[in-house]
């Protein structure tokens, strides 16, 4: 792979309402075994993302430490502006569905998700960009 050249990467979120309506949220070799019993109701969605760029980066950056704190009104670093810049930035696909059709990738519909599925896409593509080593082995 290229430095310049930049694909998209395909995250999969697996889950699960639990009794109460919980969302339970599942790793991908869980749930591919649970998935084999047609009893466990394992739902998936599938994104795709696109790399974390240093523009982006700086982007995200920049918006979080301009955040305003509602209560003193200063200026503070907020790591929930960072995630949001870098979640809005990155996301590009999905196959979430509204009236049958592949509903739109918006601020608007991202906000409207549950924040356990919005957190755990972050958390998957947070996982799949950041490199130990480890990783050098891999």
């Amino acid at each position: 792979m290229e430095l310049f050249d930049h694909d998209m990467t395909e995250i999969k979120l697996y889950y699960k309402y639990s009794n109460n309506k919980k969302i339970i949220i599942i790793e991908e070799k869980k749930a591919k075994e649970l998935m084999k019993d047609d009893k466990n109701d394992i739902k998936v969605i599938n994104t795709k993302w696109a790399t974390l760029t240093w523009e982006v980066e700086s982007i995200a950056t920049q918006e979080a430490s301009n955040a305003i704190d509602n209560i003193t009104k200063e200026k503070h670093w907020s790591f929930a502006a960072y995630r949001n810049a870098i979640i809005y930035s990155c996301l590009k696909e999905w196959d979430l569905l509204i009236n049958n059709n592949v509903a739109p990738i918006t601020r608007e519909n991202i906000n409207k998700l549950p924040a356990s599925i919005v957190l755990g896409l972050y958390r998957k593509f947070e996982v799949f960009f950041t490199y130990t080593e480890d990783d050098l082995g891999k």
